[in-house]
């Protein structure tokens, strides 16, 4: 028998961090009076959500001597972290680019008999991670491990025994486009706007108008060439579906073994009261398209099921 618990985090530093732990806190706080036995299970629960929200932080802060000791021992970090060396008895971990600044992670517990409050030693623990270039792109890393509780000095620890990586940057199906975007039951995505791409493609866009350069994001003005790029599909077809007058279009993309997605999609900047796409920088008024996903029509799960 199995439990999933999921927590959906944002690599945005130790605030965010904090901000989820601060919700759990005020759940275990509210059980403890209800029910003292499944308060207990609540708090296990918290204890290893804890240690995965630090194991994440640590993996996009590249810190390696941080996660060789969240392992059980060197030779299993050495034999999951693909991007772990050892130099000058100091770890280091990871390339410069692409490299993960966000994740979301689902935690799959086990309890059943044989332990002592009814819970299984190990635990499996998914990992999703985008990764990041200054293109600006973002691809899905995805990490799947196990972990158990240890003991020491009487206080619950817990460490990774073994793990993989996936790298989901090139989507060849439908499942391999759920497997890296649907996440305990929701579609989840890098937003461009809240994470500054947006800001970086108008930059860029500027920077190339006024040096007389190629579009380096050209890619992004319609919304078949943008969804293909920004989701990573490969191997396919794609067509716009639909459009509308107000700055959104759907996209299907029918990939090679004949399964598809309806990808909604919007143009970060259309102006609903010009009818047309506008943005200003530096005083000066510029029309370049550039499409995004609508993360909002993504919330509504029966859109995509097609």
């Amino acid at each position: 028998m199995h439990r999933i618990r999921n927590i959906l985090s944002y690599q945005k530093g130790r605030i965010a961090t904090a901000a989820v732990l601060a919700v759990l806190l005020c759940v275990l706080t509210v059980g403890l009076a209800l029910n003292p036995a499944g308060s207990k299970r609540e708090e296990v629960t918290g204890e290893k959500l804890s240690f995965l929200n630090t194991y994440a932080n640590a993996y996009c802060e590249r810190n390696g001597d941080q996660m060789v000791g969240m392992y059980a021992d060197e030779e299993a970090a050495y034999q999951s972290l693909p991007y772990l060396e050892k130099a000058g008895g100091v770890y280091t971990f990871g390339l410069s680019s692409p490299w993960p600044n966000e994740f979301r992670i689902v935690l799959t517990e086990g309890f059943g008999e044989g332990t002592e409050d009814g819970w299984d030693a190990e635990n499996k623990a998914e990992i999703w991670y985008y990764a990041w270039t200054s293109d600006p792109h973002a691809a899905v890393w995805k990490e799947e491990f196990y972990f158990e509780q240890t003991e020491a000095e009487g206080e619950a620890h817990y460490r990774v025994t073994s793990g993989s990586l996936q790298y989901l940057d090139s989507i060849h199906s439908r499942v391999e486009f759920d497997e890296a975007y649907l996440i305990a039951g929701e579609y989840q995505f890098t937003d461009y706007v809240e994470r500054g791409f947006l800001e970086s493609i108008q930059f860029q866009t500027a920077s190339d108008r006024e040096n007389g350069g190629e579009d380096r994001n050209a890619v992004y003005r319609s919304p078949d060439t943008a969804a293909e790029w920004i989701f990573n599909l490969t191997g396919g077809s794609v067509e716009i579906a639909s459009t509308d007058s107000d700055g959104k279009a759907t996209v299907r993309y029918t990939f090679a073994d004949g399964s598809d997605v309806v990808l909604p999609m919007y143009n970060a900047c259309y102006d609903k009261n010009t009818k047309s796409s506008e943005t200003v920088d530096d005083g000066e008024e510029t029309v370049e398209d550039v499409w995004l996903p609508d993360l909002e029509a993504w919330k509504e799960y029966e859109y995509y099921v097609m």
